[in-house]
């Protein structure tokens, strides 16, 4: 359906008829929501506390960028500053409730499932009421599996708006239904700079359907076209990653082994995990991705045009140019990959099962489909809690350190941490990531933004903690020790002269 075409009253009828199935279609993440209730954040989440620092920093009245983190441009830990669309839901609750509130996490929940329903419904006009219930059964389960609700991540809140723009242009058009997805599409974009993907699918869109678009419905969309590009040229510095994509954009033609294996195992996550075993699984997916390498074809042919393909084909554009790549990125195109899934069954099941047996046969695929929805529940209600800093002891003791130096001292310290905006969001402590070069660079790097501290993990896990130890080793005297335990070394950092022999010291801090 394009932006003007209408909606059958009997499709209105049924999604009105159908919430109580969407809610029924939630119980399975509920079940494992509530599992999994007190589980912190993963030790290698650190987006959402650099989302919390902003959001602290407008609930207390401080500048927006005034969160503690130090960027740094030989590290991709994060960006200088995240969008603000997602801070600023957040700043309210903070203000109200701390940080660390069960309030937080309350509402990611209920934006995962905003998203779930959103995509339910938009489903329901391909596939009818049951395709819609599953998709709004399977698609939290599909983001739950890489703990969607694990942490204050804005991603639901972005795949809740961007589904609800290509649901909205999929219905009747109007020039206000027109302005509201518009509007909705900037919200996108404020959360996420990856929304500038729905905003490039809606311009492609009125392209291709553009003999059956009027100019009441085109003008909001070259409004928020007009408006992304004055913003992207004022506010160029604070895009995140901007510089580097445009360094590394003439060397984004091939795609690396590392991309296929994040999005293959995105791809995975979505198709969901049902079974307690790796084999099992691994079977499945193979299984599995017969039906749905033939309903992506055929997605690719019937829906060219649509919102959604235009979207799809946009954003998957998007992810391939982008210099950070994470699976999470790839969970607004959740609800597509279903959706073909879907597809992929229903055309294999016309061409080589008999007539008579097609409706036994229908039914028996639904019901495998949701026996594999109850499967990934069950899996994903009994797995352990992921490891943390928050309940580990060598790190909680490390935060412990760190707040008692900067009480006893009454200054801030500026630490380099394999994971600094967590550190800054637990100590107060501004916090650097580990810088990744050569010996001169990482010294220059530390003394440039006044690191007074570094801070080692006994085990490594990065090729950057390796390094910076290399340097560490080869100037012993420049990185005494102020603090040791079973899971950290940390060091001071004295004085490094640039070349030409200036000296650049550290953040002002007294012996000890």
């Amino acid at each position: 359906m394009s932006l003007l075409a209408p909606m059958p009253p009997s499709q209105a009828i049924n999604r009105h008829h159908s919430w109580w199935w969407m809610v029924a279609a939630l119980m399975p993440l509920a079940a494992v929501v509530a599992m999994s209730w007190g589980d912190p954040p993963a030790s290698s989440d650190g987006d959402y506390a650099q989302y919390l620092l902003h959001a602290k920093a407008l609930a207390e009245g401080r500048p927006y960028s005034d969160i503690g983190y130090i960027y740094t441009d030989m590290n991709l830990v994060g960006p200088r500053n995240q969008p603000p669309g997602w801070p600023v839901v957040l700043a309210p609750l903070v203000a109200a409730f701390g940080v660390h509130s069960p309030a937080i996490r309350l509402l990611v929940v209920a934006l995962l499932c905003g998203f779930a329903i959103t995509a339910g419904f938009f489903a329901m006009r391909r596939y009818g009421a049951a395709g819609g219930v599953l998709v709004a059964a399977w698609v939290p389960l599909a983001l739950e599996t890489e703990r969607a609700t694990g942490s204050a991540l804005s991603d639901p809140l972005f795949c809740l708006l961007v589904w609800a723009v290509l649901l909205l242009v999929d219905s009747p058009g109007s020039a206000r239904r027109a302005t509201v997805a518009v509007l909705l599409a900037g919200a996108a974009l404020s959360v996420r700079v990856a929304g500038v993907g729905l905003v490039g699918a809606l311009v492609l869109h009125v392209i291709l359907r553009r003999r059956h678009t009027t100019w009441r419905t085109m003008g909001p969309v070259v409004a928020l076209v007009a408006v992304a590009g004055v913003l992207g040229v004022l506010a160029a510095d604070h895009v995140p990653f901007l510089q580097r994509f445009l360094r590394e954009m003439p060397g984004l033609s091939s795609i690396d082994l590392a991309f296929a294996l994040t999005y293959k195992n995105a791809l995975s996550s979505a198709t969901l995990y049902p079974f307690a075993s790796d084999l099992a699984n691994d079977a499945y997916h193979v299984l599995v991705g017969i039906p749905l390498a033939v309903g992506i074809v055929r997605y690719a042919y019937l829906r060219a045009g649509s919102i959604d393909w235009c979207f799809t084909l946009v954003y998957t554009l998007l992810l391939l140019a982008s210099p950070v790549r994470e699976p999470r990125y790839a969970w607004p195109l959740t609800p597509v990959i279903l959706m073909c899934l879907i597809e992929g069954v229903s055309w294999l099941g016309s061409r080589f099962v008999p007539a008579a047996t097609r409706p036994t046969l229908s039914r028996l695929a639904g019901a495998a489909m949701a026996v594999v929805v109850v499967g990934a529940a069950l899996q994903l209600a009994r797995r352990p809690a992921p490891h943390s800093l928050m309940n580990d002891p060598d790190t909680q003791a490390l935060f412990s350190w760190v707040r008692e130096q900067q009480e006893s001292l009454g200054i801030t310290m500026r630490i380099l941490f394999p994971n600094p905006r967590v550190l800054t969001l637990e100590t107060g402590a501004s916090a650097m990531g580990v810088p990744f070069g050569v010996e001169t660079d990482v010294l220059q790097e530390l003394s440039a933004h006044r690191i007074s501290h570094v801070v080692l993990p006994a085990v490594f896990s990065r090729e950057s903690e390796r390094r910076l130890a290399e340097v560490m080793n080869t100037s012993p005297e420049r990185f005494p020790r102020a603090y040791q335990n079973a899971g950290y070394d940390v060091r001071r950092f004295l004085i490094v002269r640039d070349s030409a022999g200036t000296a650049l010291p550290p953040a002002s801090f007294p012996s000890q």
